[in-house]
């Protein structure tokens, strides 16, 4: 049985979720700078007695961060010392949007669990994009083994499709400087997208893992 609940985004932005926050490192003011690519869809799906709930959203010109919880039942205890997944993919396909490290990269990572829910943050990165429909697909819950060879071990597998409208608005501040070559002279940097959680740089030339150049 799968039952979805999903509704629009909430008139009231409530700032920055103190999870998120936690997740880029942010103190109060930073957080504040966010509030435009911030939102608050109302989506809740259920298969197999497990809950997944979007918390939040966050998006820029460096990706696109879901907040959600995935709440089990009693009869699915989760031990906090485990290292717990969840299987699936963001879909932006309907999506206008340039992603210049393929549209097919996703992260997940946990960031709290307790004995019956788990909160986790998925993300890919987006490049530009625009407002549209957004798809979170998820498919299996359970946990890594390491004791010798990695292992992964599902404890229960169902459909969790979760689907809302974004309005994306990109907090980042674009600069294009004039003429700025890259450190080893073999091309120039083009443009550069600040906010308080990302540094993007779009360049010809070497690759940025090249750069001796730091953040200050």
């Amino acid at each position: 049985v799968c039952l979805a609940v999903a509704g629009p985004a909430l008139a009231v932005n409530l700032g920055l979720h103190e999870k998120l926050a936690a997740y880029f490192h942010l103190q109060s003011g930073e957080s504040a700078l966010l509030e435009s690519a911030i939102e608050n869809p109302v989506t809740t799906v259920s298969d197999q007695g497990i809950s997944v709930t979007i918390r939040q959203t966050l998006a820029n010109s460096s990706g696109f961060y879901v907040l959600y919880e995935v709440t089990t039942p009693e009869s699915i205890a989760l031990d906090p010392e485990k290292n717990w997944h969840m299987e699936g993919f963001l879909d932006l396909s309907s999506l206008p949007l340039q992603a210049p490290l393929g549209s097919s990269i996703f992260g997940n990572d946990i960031v709290e669990v307790t004995p019956h829910k788990i909160t986790a943050v998925a993300y890919t990165p987006v490049g530009t994009m625009s407002s549209g429909t957004v798809h979170l697909r998820l498919t299996r819950l359970g946990y890594w083994e390491f004791s010798s060879s990695p292992q992964f071990i599902p404890i229960a597998e169902g459909t969790w499709h979760l689907t809302w409208h974004l309005t994306h608005i990109d907090p980042s501040i674009t600069v294009t400087p004039p003429a700025l070559p890259l450190p080893d002279g073999s091309g120039n940097i083009e443009s550069i997208s600040l906010s308080p959680f990302s540094c993007v740089v779009i360049s010809t030339g070497a690759p940025a893992s090249d750069w001796p150049v730091s953040l200050v």
